[in-house]
């Protein structure tokens, strides 16, 4: 009988001990919650004020789901976006880790390549990052919203946890022609590295139309403007006054999009044609001069040739695309795109 009291009794002690020690976890983890909740609301505070002083700001913005006062309501209404040509000497970086953006025309395989560079442990990449606090019904991004994405990841050290971090898909092509390279004192390496994702133009428009046959699809209010006045200027062959249906302009806007991205995306530090990414030395040399980090084969090969979008639907070849085209946007492309896609290894 005692022996049955003394095992009760050490049985008892024991829930009594696990009972102790499961309420100290409960309230060491409310403490630790608390804390980061200080720390998250101190970090927007201070990533809020430097885009504040961004745009010409004085006092912070109200974070989501709290009403702004009547004082910060008519402060934001007040509140100009700073130029392109001053928006990257108006804030300062933080940490050390190596930054990247790289842009990309749509349908250019962004998603396979955001999927590779954070294979990586020691890289953070967010694809298509800017949209993730953005209402769907927001089509095109705004201005303020570049600057504050861009904004944020350089001024967001991420408690130095990553030796690179970065963003694919989300970064304009003019913000990046005028990105710095370098950083201030205390880092004798770059501080950004730039880089454009290239795909074959006819892949790309094949895949444009096949999406623009099921999805809605429609360009910004001054994309006729823009596309006169550029062909007008380079001697294109062009008439936009003669085409009047949406699908026909849209064919003409991504041409127009795509030699524009080639062009322009030569002044960017690395040039990645997607294509070029199932071979294992290529990818592990592209995504080092990207992120400054060195990608092994143990990491990269179980991911190179696999497909993570099925939107484009079959595979053609080149030839075989340009060939089915209708005879007007053979023409287009060819008084568009042609020479462009020949000057970086993209002929057809």
């Amino acid at each position: 009988m005692n022996d049955i009291r003394e095992k009760r009794t050490l049985a008892l002690n024991g829930h009594k001990d696990s009972v102790t020690r499961m309420l100290y976890v409960l309230e060491r983890s409310h403490t630790m919650i608390e804390e980061l909740e200080i720390a998250e609301r101190q970090h927007y505070l201070e990533l809020s004020s430097q885009l504040d002083r961004l745009c010409g700001a004085t006092t912070a913005s109200t974070p989501t789901g709290e009403q702004p006062s009547r004082q910060e309501q008519s402060h934001n209404e007040n509140r100009t976006t700073p130029s392109l040509d001053s928006f990257w000497s108006s804030f300062e970086y933080r940490g050390l880790q190596q930054r990247f953006f790289v842009c990309r025309l749509g349908s250019t395989g962004s998603a396979y390549l955001a999927k590779l560079i954070g294979a990586h442990p020691e890289v953070y990449c967010s694809h298509e990052g800017i949209l993730a606090n953005r209402p769907f019904s927001a089509v095109r991004q705004t201005e303020e919203e570049q600057q504050a994405f861009l904004t944020y990841l350089c001024a967001d050290a991420m408690h130095h946890a990553y030796k690179a971090t970065g963003d694919v898909g989300s970064a304009w092509l003019a913000y990046l022609r005028l990105a710095p390279k370098y950083c201030p004192v205390g880092n004798a390496g770059p501080l950004l590295r730039t880089g454009i994702l290239h795909r074959h133009p006819l892949r790309v428009l094949k895949t444009q139309l096949h999406i623009a046959a099921r999805e809605p699809v429609s360009l910004p209010t001054d994309a006729t403007k823009i596309m006169s006045e550029y062909f007008g200027t380079n001697g294109i062959d062009c008439d936009l006054k003669s085409v009047n249906d949406s699908a026909n302009r849209n064919f003409i806007w991504t041409c127009y999009q795509w030699r524009e991205c080639a062009i322009h995306g030569g002044s960017l530090d690395v040039q990645i044609h997607v294509e070029r990414l199932n071979d294992l030395n290529y990818a592990q040399e592209k995504l080092c001069a990207l992120t400054g980090v060195e990608y092994s084969a143990t990491l990269l090969s179980p991911l190179i040739g696999k497909v993570v979008n099925t939107r484009t639907g079959e595979v053609e070849p080149i030839d075989a695309i340009y060939a089915n085209l209708p005879q007007s946007y053979q023409h287009w492309y060819r008084v568009i795109v042609d020479d462009v896609a020949d000057s970086i290894g993209y002929s057809r």
